[in-house]
């Protein structure tokens, strides 16, 4: 992968996006658009971390606004942060405070 055109974001989603498959879809998506990263519950949302060239991001971002079949999409943020260098894209277990999610990036 090209580092120079390497991006990472993290994106929050909120509403009615759990059991819906969310997490699985994302990582479907992800993985066809050779993007690396995790999808985990926080709370009741979604936390996504999506790495990988910007072409292939945009297309997961634009999915990650309107989800899956079945959610309903309350609140939507999207940062971008540092690379990782991650190797894949991981499901992970759900967190309960954002300090965990803080934790799992070190």
């Amino acid at each position: 992968m090209n580092t120079k055109n390497t991006k990472r974001y993290r994106i929050r989603v909120a509403g009615n996006v759990q059991r819906v498959g969310y997490r699985h879809v994302a990582s479907a998506i992800a993985n066809s658009n050779n993007l690396t990263g995790i999808a985990c519950y926080v709370n009741r949302d979604i936390l996504i971390e999506a790495e990988g060239l910007t072409h292939d991001l945009e297309n997961f971002i634009a999915w990650t606004k309107t989800g899956p079949d079945g959610c309903i999409i309350e609140n939507y943020e999207l940062f971008e942060i540092p690379p990782v260098k991650s190797k894949l894209f991981e499901i992970v277990p759900g967190i309960t405070a954002d300090s965990e999610m803080q934790q799992m990036a070190v």
